[in-house]
């Protein structure tokens, strides 16, 4: 199907259309370009630029260094269909330094899994680097380094990387495990990813359900269980906050998800979110498993976890350490910005006296008041416990919970992100030991989204609405959380490229004896 191209009129429409929607959206839609006039000069190029007429990829190549000028992770542009139609033959891990050949393809590619990537098509890796931070909102540097992985993964993104047209293969300067310096061509595959292959692993982590939630114990001597988290986006608790909240949108596509083409009632969304699978019965298996094993130690693997709702952060905060432990937890503050994009997605805005920009300062304030000046007027937002109002599964049952209390391991990824990473903030600042590869979260960030759609070129796309400052005392420099102990590239080697190797790591770091009571 030949998709006519945009004229300069649309494209001129939807630039400002959408430089009205980060200016009056955004927290802080100015800082990550160096201020206001920097962010418009870069408006002005992008006008500037605009030929009589243009494909919509071309058109979001334009763009593209806009979005990506707010330095968010969160705030995004994407063609509405954006689907690869190829990829490349091998998948990279991502580490603090760079990336590692972790999984391939084709069989020809198994002796390079282990190998570190240097240069594409003779561009040296930290040259990439500053193109992609160019090109899309990155938190902190080792977000920069998933950001290639992905261009990694799509031969359009690549090409736009590299400023060369799209080819069938790429040439990767790699040195190899054994610090073998090797060029190899690396070709591209048709149709989706599948699962490819790596190393067996040495850990048989717990398979995880409709709710990307699950657990196991780590071996048979019941020392230590493993909760695994994937991206929280389909358990029902988070389902309640959306329905609570008014992000039905959320819903609707996951209904759609399950139920093709049919548009839900608001009664027939409420059935569904009472219906779906929920992650507080797991939760309550677990730790009455636990409990009558004696199990003292606890894995949490948030390596899969890229997102979603973080009210799991909450309920693990709670069943693991008890109620009071929570309610003590400084959390910090998060400053949101009301927009008109905001009643958008949510249905209103709500009621305040919000001020000039929509912001809402209130937590920002308390937080203050208890911190700055000693004094404790104003409760925390987890003392309240109003967040419990919110998912009536977990509150039914938030008093029964076994209250067993393991010591507490998370293990994190690169690719740990936003809910993901809410977890680990929650849990580190309850006690719990960190173990893995530094999260491409920034630690005070911005955080939650809205989405929007360009009227002409339908282009899809994200703008973060909160100010997250989850440690405000932190040195604005520091730009991501450092573990307690780094999963690093010869630890990587030395478990021989296991896929499982985060969690590998903490549970021989339980068993070193590294933190004892």
């Amino acid at each position: 199907m030949n998709i006519p191209a945009l004229t300069k009129k649309d494209m001129q429409a939807d630039l400002e259309y959408l430089v009205q929607l980060l200016v009056e959206s955004h927290p802080d839609p100015f800082a990550g370009a160096g201020g206001a006039v920097n962010f418009y000069r870069l408006v002005d190029e992008i006008t500037r630029a605009l030929p009589d007429h243009l494909g919509t990829p071309d058109y979001l190549r334009l763009l593209r260094p806009l979005v990506a000028a707010l330095r968010d992770g969160h705030t995004t542009l994407h063609e509405m269909t954006a689907v690869p139609s190829r990829h490349l033959a091998i998948g990279f891990d991502v580490l603090a330094d760079g990336l590692v050949i972790g999984r391939v393809y084709s069989p020809g590619f198994r002796p390079l899994v282990g190998a570190r990537l240097e240069a594409v098509n003779d561009v040296p890796v930290d040259q990439l680097a500053t193109i992609v931070e160019r090109l899309w909102g990155c938190d902190n540097e080792i977000h920069i380094w998933c950001r290639l992985a992905d261009a990694l993964e799509d031969s359009a993104r690549l090409a736009e990387v590299l400023m060369q047209p799209e080819s069938s293969r790429v040439t990767l300067a790699l040195r190899t495990a054994d610090g073998i310096e090797r060029q190899v061509p690396v070709h591209w595959l048709k149709g989706p990813r599948g699962s490819g292959w790596a190393p067996s692993s040495a850990v048989a982590v717990p398979p995880v359900g409709p709710t990307q939630i699950g657990w196991g114990f780590a071996d048979n001597s019941h020392h230590v269980a493993v909760l695994r988290v994937g991206r929280l986006t389909r358990y029902r608790e988070a389902a309640e906050v959306w329905w609570h909240s008014g992000y039905h949108n959320a819903l609707r596509n996951w209904y759609r998800e399950l139920y093709p083409d049919t548009e839900p009632t608001d009664a027939v969304l409420q059935t569904f979110v009472s219906e779906v699978p929920a992650a507080t019965p797991i939760l309550i298996e677990c730790l009455d498993t636990m409990a009558r094993t004696n199990t003292p130690w606890l894995v949490v693997d948030l390596t899969e976890s890229t997102g979603g709702n973080s009210v799991l952060a909450n309920m693990l905060g709670w069943a693991l350490f008890g109620p009071e432990a929570l309610r003590a937890v400084d959390g910090g503050y998060q400053i949101p910005r009301y927009s008109p994009l905001y009643a958008q997605n949510y249905g209103q805005v709500p009621e305040g006296d919000w001020g000039p920009g929509g912001y809402d300062f209130s937590a920002e304030r308390a937080w203050r008041v208890r911190h700055v000046y000693g004094m404790r007027e104003q409760p925390a937002g987890k003392e309240t416990d109003e967040w419990l109002t919110q998912i009536p599964t977990f509150q039914k049952a938030a008093q029964d919970l076994p209250g067993w209390r393991p010591r507490v391991v998370v293990v994190t990824s690169a690719r740990t992100y936003s809910a993901g990473f809410d977890i680990l903030l929650t849990l580190k600042g309850l006690g719990a030991h960190h173990v893995g590869v530094p999260s491409a979260q920034a630690p005070n960030c911005f955080i939650d989204i809205l989405r929007f759609t360009l009227p002409h070129s339908e282009l899809a796309g994200t703008v973060s609405f909160k100010r997250s400052m989850a440690l405000p005392q932190l040195d604005p420099q520091v730009r991501h959380l450092e573990p307690d102990v780094a999963l690093t590239y010869d630890e990587l080697r030395a478990y021989q490229f296991d896929p499982a190797a985060g969690v590998r790591f903490a549970l021989d770091a339980i068993r070193s004896g590294r933190w004892q009571a």
